[in-house]
């Protein structure tokens, strides 16, 4: 259930706001019993992704990961790819493209490093990709159901939506509250946000396109379509309702982008979504398009917006092949997550070290764990640490502050997605539990262990749902992950860690071996001897897998490893 706020735009534009309910009126904005459906603007495939591209899609994956494996809801999850577009169309003449299947070669494979670059930021696919190429039946026929409607146009250069029109149905078209507030990288003369600049074909300057005419012959030298209105493409704003329609129907409980996306884009979607669902009588019951917003804050650099037309960007893969930190990835994940997902945000190397210092200090907690359960194990005659005892007030002090810490990060959590708080939270209840350690192995205190293992159980599994990759950093580093003290089966334990390191050694020798002839391959695709060592992989294993060990293989030649 959905916590009712009150907020300066009204009827369509409600933000969201997180998981909770008010108790005290019990009155909610959206219903779910156990699924959703969430739309979220994809990338426009002309270039390479940079890191406010990467702030917002790392957002998002973290507030997906909250309902679905935190909550329990099953979430559908679609991402428009906007794969024809006035910057893609003038990338390729600059390139000499003389046939329109070039740019669709061009856009794919942009695309392909869009994914790539999500993979190694650990942001989960979505369930189903919706490029625009892929819709023009679709997209066609809703502009024909808006024409029909009446709040849209035929004029010499394309078919408009007609805001004017609209606004005397409605009095919150600008529902965002956004009209009038100047775009870094949008003229003034193309308020409409169409890139249409105003010649007098269209009756007024907020009108946008939503089919543009190119002429009356099928070039093949451009990506164009023919429609009932001449050869041509869709507008921008036209695509992801059309997708969506098309994908979820006539309602979403979930829409999100980044926030200048607010104006005109998502203003627009939703007065073409209103206006062509009216017509069809599919909100016969008042039903919203859109339930829930979620707009993420700009990314800041020097000062301005990171933006590829004001050519002050940092790309995702320039940013992960630096030597900022160790662990870049992971890193700018806990970067985001040291934010509110909302809010304006600077990037700087400072900031990316500090969130390297969290992860450090996880690390470097779970391998004093380590220490603690090397101690006890080896605890004989010369009492290097007793945790074989019974509570103590000490223990049942650090159990009640995990109970309030869980307590309070599932408040924060149903708190607009309050992951900065979450975080402040984990450092202190490690901080807390690093202090009980030290009276176990500094000041030979006899106290139980079972609430050490209970805190590094909980840190790590909430860091993990918010897709923190800490269990394999932690191998990487030759730290345990796991909440077993091995105290059932001493005498076995030191061969049980010779065969790990065995078995460690041989997924990280495999791990190198795989990323290096992977790297290799993208540079010689037909390289039969690349082929053959990667085949030798994959055997490796299946070999493993036959002998009970699963191992799974992470980005950034990095490999996991489990016994089944």
């Amino acid at each position: 259930m959905w916590h009712k706020l009150s907020s300066r735009v009204r009827y369509f534009c409600s933000p969201f706001r997180g998981l909770s309910i008010d108790s005290t009126t019990k009155s909610v904005d959206l219903k779910i019993d156990s699924s959703l459906t969430w739309y979220s603007c994809g990338p426009t495939v002309y270039d390479v992704a940079h890191l406010g591209h990467a702030r917002t899609y790392v957002c998002s994956d973290i507030i997906r990961r909250i309902l679905s494996d935190h909550q329990g809801i099953s979430v559908k999850f679609a991402m428009g790819m906007t794969d024809i577009d006035d910057k893609i169309i003038t990338k390729g003449k600059d390139r000499g493209f003389g046939h329109r299947d070039e740019y669709s070669k061009m856009t794919r494979y942009y695309e392909d490093l869009f994914w790539t670059d999500m993979s190694h930021l650990n942001v989960q696919r979505p369930n189903a990709i919706l490029r625009v190429t892929e819709h023009i039946p679709e997209i066609l026929q809703f502009i024909q159901n808006i024409l029909d409607s009446g709040y849209a146009y035929i004029a010499d250069d394309g078919v408009y939506f007609d805001v004017s029109k609209w606004e005397t149905h409605t009095d919150n078209y600008d529902c965002f509250g956004m009209r009038g507030i100047p775009q870094d990288d949008e003229p003034q003369h193309q308020i409409g946000g169409d890139n249409v600049v105003y010649n007098g074909k269209k009756k007024n300057p907020m009108d946008f396109a939503l089919w543009k005419v190119t002429g009356t012959t099928n070039d093949i030298s451009l990506p164009i379509w023919h429609s009932p209105w001449g050869y041509g493409r869709p507008g921008w704003h036209i695509e992801c309702s059309a997708m969506t329609f098309a994908y979820f129907g006539a309602h979403v409980d979930i829409h999100s982008g980044g926030i200048d996306l607010q104006f005109p884009h998502h203003t627009n979607e939703i007065a073409q979504c209103e206006s062509h669902n009216l017509h069809l009588g599919l909100n016969i019951s008042g039903k919203k398009w859109v339930s829930r917003w979620i707009h993420t804050g700009h990314l800041h650099i020097q000062g301005r917006k990171m933006s590829k037309s004001l050519k002050n960007f940092i790309s995702i893969q320039q940013f992960l092949s630096s030597d900022i930190t160790d662990s870049p990835a992971d890193d700018f994940r806990l970067f985001c997550l040291q934010y509110r997902y909302r809010t304006a945000l600077t990037y700087s190397s400072e900031r990316i070290e500090e969130a390297a210092g969290f992860r450090k200090k996880i690390v470097n907690f779970c391998g004093y764990v380590d220490t603690l359960l090397t101690a006890d194990a080896s605890n004989k005659e010369n009492d290097v640490v007793n945790t074989s005892c019974k509570p103590s007030l000490e223990s049942s002090r650090l159990e009640g502050l995990l109970g309030t810490v869980q307590q309070q990060v599932e408040l924060e959590l149903r708190n607009d997605f309050n992951t900065p708080t979450v975080l402040l939270l984990f450092s202190e209840l490690v901080g807390q539990t690093v202090q009980y350690m030290n009276l176990l192995l500094k000041e030979k205190q006899q106290h139980p262990l079972e609430p050490v293992l209970a805190v590094r159980e909980y840190v790590l599994r909430l860091l993990d749902m918010l897709g923190c990759r800490f269990a394999a950093l932690l191998r990487v580093n030759g730290v345990n992950s796991s909440s077993s003290s091995g105290s059932s089966n001493r005498n076995n334990e030191e061969e049980q860690k010779k065969a790990s390191a065995v078995v460690g050694l041989l997924v990280e020798q495999r791990a190198i071996v795989r990323s290096l002839a992977l790297k290799m391959l993208k540079a010689n695709p037909e390289n039969k001897e690349l082929k053959d060592l990667l085949s030798t992989c994959d055997q490796t294993r299946r070999d493993l897998n036959s002998l009970g060990i699963e191992l799974e293989d992470l980005p950034g030649g990095i490999s996991n490893w489990k016994v089944k």
